[in-house]
């Protein structure tokens, strides 16, 4: 998470904790992601695999930069 406030970070360690699970928030910037790799591997021993959900929004298009018409693209009209 980036930014000041590291509230809504620490409320959902918080939640996934008292699910009786393991969480730790993680505020370095995606430039330094060795950082990011370390607190996890301190945190939890291994990385087991990395996901970059940086541009997961609704409007981010699935869609191939090949295909010129979006409509006939089944990854385009299927639900996100």
């Amino acid at each position: 998470m980036q930014g000041n406030d590291n509230t809504p970070a620490e409320r959902v360690v918080q939640e996934i904790k008292n699910l009786g699970g393991k969480a730790v928030a993680n505020y370095d910037s995606v430039e330094h992601g060795e950082k990011i790799i370390k607190a996890a591997i301190d945190n939890f021993g291994r990385v087991d695999i990395v996901i970059n959900n940086g541009a997961n929004t609704a409007s981010y298009s699935l869609c191939p930069p090949h295909v010129s018409q979006p409509a006939s693209c089944a990854m385009c009209r299927s639900p996100r």
